[in-house]
C-alpha cells in the first residue's frame, strides 16, 4: 500500500513540476528579451564605442582654409566623449581638445584651441569608420566661418 501512495505522489510531483516549467518558460524568455534590449536596444545608448585612435583626412571649404590628415584620440564613457585631435594642413590650428556626446550611431564634438571654442563637428559611426562635417566659428582667425568634411578609420 505504501508503494502505491508513493507512486501516486511521484506522479503528482512530476505533473506539478512540468506545469511549473510550462508556466515559467515564457517568463524566462521574456526576461532574456528585456535584458538583451537593456544591453543594446535602439534607444539613445550607443551600441559601440568611439574610444581609441582614429586616423583620417579632412578638407575645408573654401580650400584656402586647408585640408590634410588628422589623428583623434578619443575616450567614451557612456554617452560622453572627450579627447584630443592633432591635424596637419591647417593654416590656423594644429590641435584641439575635444568634448561631446554620443547618441545612437551619431556624435557631436566641440573643438577647443587656446581655451576658445574654435569649431564644432558632428558625424556618424559605421563599423570602424567615422564620417562627418565640421564648421569653424568666428573667433578672429583666417579660418573663421569655414566648413568641411572628414572621414577616419580606427587606427593604432
Amino acid at each position: 500500500m505504501r508503494r502505491a501512495s508513493l507512486a501516486v505522489g511521484d506522479r503528482l510531483t512530476a505533473r506539478g513540476t512540468e506545469r511549473l516549467r510550462r508556466l515559467t518558460r515564457p517568463l524566462f524568455v521574456i526576461s532574456l528579451v528585456l535584458v538583451a534590449a537593456a544591453c543594446g536596444g535602439s534607444g539613445g545608448s550607443p551600441m559601440f564605442t568611439l574610444t581609441g585612435r582614429w586616423v583620417g583626412t579632412w578638407s575645408a571649404t573654401p580650400p584656402a582654409q586647408g585640408g590634410g590628415q588628422f589623428i583623434a584620440d578619443l575616450a567614451q564613457s557612456g554617452s560622453s566623449l572627450s579627447g584630443s585631435v592633432q591635424l596637419s594642413g591647417s593654416p590656423c590650428f594644429t590641435s584641439f581638445l575635444a568634448s561631446g556626446t554620443v547618441s545612437g550611431n551619431s556624435f557631436v564634438l566641440t573643438l577647443v584651441s587656446g581655451g576658445i571654442q574654435r569649431a564644432s563637428a558632428s558625424g556618424t559611426v559605421s563599423g570602424n569608420t567615422i564620417t562627418g562635417s565640421f564648421t569653424t566659428l568666428y573667433t578672429g582667425t583666417p579660418c573663421d566661418g569655414g566648413s568641411g568634411t572628414f572621414t577616419a578609420t580606427r587606427g593604432s
